[in-house]
C-alpha cells in the first residue's frame, strides 16, 4: 500500500502551480494532461508580452520541462490566442515530495 501511495500524484498541486505562474491578464481555456505528464495549455491573453511572460515563467519553473511555444502565439500584439506544450515533471508533485506530503507527516 505504501508503494501505491508514493506513486499518487498531487494534482491539486499542480493546478496551484499553474494557476500562480499565469499572469492575471491571461486566461486559460483550455488545460490538457496526459497520463505520462504531457502538458498542452490554450488560452487566451491581451498582450503578446503577456503570452511571453507566461512562456518565460513556464520555461524557467522547475516544474515544468521541454515547453515548446508556437509561433502562432506570437503573430498577434493583442488579444492573442496561445497555446504551450510540454511536460510535467511528474516527480515533483509525488506524494512523497509533495509539500502536503511533509504536513501530513
Amino acid at each position: 500500500i505504501n508503494k501505491i501511495n508514493e506513486g499518487q500524484i498531487y494534482w491539486v498541486d499542480v493546478f496551484e502551480r499553474i494557476a500562480a505562474i499565469t499572469p492575471s491578464s491571461v486566461q486559460i481555456v483550455s488545460l490538457q494532461i496526459d497520463q505520462a505528464g504531457g502538458l498542452t495549455i490554450i488560452g487566451k491573453a491581451k498582450t503578446r508580452e503577456d503570452v511571453l511572460v507566461f512562456g518565460k515563467r513556464l520555461e524557467n519553473s522547475s516544474d515544468f520541462s521541454d515547453i515548446q511555444t508556437p509561433l502562432e502565439n506570437l503573430i498577434r500584439s493583442d488579444d492573442v490566442n496561445f497555446k504551450f506544450i510540454g511536460k510535467i515533471i511528474l516527480d515533483n508533485f509525488k506524494v512523497k515530495s509533495s509539500p502536503k506530503a511533509a504536513e501530513a507527516s
